[in-house]
């Protein structure tokens, strides 16, 4: 089932500090979540399955969505996990590589890979999903925002389902309500032919980056609940 009113989706990087805190959170609240990781290598010198095994030890039931982390830089293209990375990158036959890597794990909602491919394209990755009776997700990053939106919307009416979600990944913003005429003009736009019954969920962050300035004590704003409350 695609996420409801009160599932809290948070977007977290493979990454030390973001996977120790996914798996040290209580069990009630792990009930409550329903993550957007990102998929970066975990070690260079195994697989992506190592990453995975991370995220399935800090997050050990329930559904998760998946897409790859577009802020990493691979700088070893010979590494076993970071060629494999580039892989799943290629747009090669409707995104291939990545569509079989998530086929390996039951419990992920792939995110629809939307770089450089048509509108028949998204509709393969579509069904592609359907056929194994999985959901899938279409992610927005509004900084990244997709040049074919109109060509995936119209993949997605042609489809005519419900079961799928769309996340408008705002990233880190110093005022999370400075997003909110973005998200609103995606809804009320080119989304908005999308069926009605379809989830969305609008994410970011303003949590402070860096702490190293404070001197003493010092007030800082998180102002997501602000966003929550519009």
């Amino acid at each position: 089932m695609p996420p409801s009113a009160e599932t809290y989706v948070p977007t977290l990087a493979i990454r030390p500090s973001e996977m120790n805190g996914l798996e040290y959170l209580p069990r009630k609240s792990k009930e409550r979540l329903m993550p957007m990781i990102l998929l970066a290598p975990w070690s260079s010198s195994h697989s992506l399955d190592k990453a995975m095994e991370r995220v399935a030890r800090a997050y050990p039931q329930g559904k998760l969505f998946l897409d790859p982390d577009r802020d990493y830089v691979p700088s070893n293209s010979d590494s076993p996990a970071q060629a494999e990375w580039l892989e799943l990158r290629n747009p090669a036959n409707s995104f291939q590589a990545w569509r079989a890597f998530c086929r390996n794990y039951p419990r992920v909602v792939p995110c629809l890979q939307l770089e450089g491919q048509t509108q028949s394209d998204i509709l393969k990755q579509a069904r592609d999903a359907q056929d194994r009776e999985a959901e899938f997700c279409l992610r927005i990053e509004l900084a990244r925002r997709p040049i074919n939106l109109s060509e995936v919307v119209e993949a997605l009416v042609t489809l005519g389902t419900a079961d799928y979600t769309v996340v408008i990944e705002g990233g880190w913003r110093s005022d999370p309500l400075s997003m909110l005429l973005d998200a609103n003009g995606l809804i009320n736009g080119v989304l908005d032919r999308l069926d009605g019954r379809v989830p969305f969920v609008v994410s970011c962050t303003s949590i402070p980056k860096s702490y190293g300035d404070i001197e003493g004590i010092a007030e800082r704003s998180f102002s997501n609940r602000n966003l929550v409350n519009q």
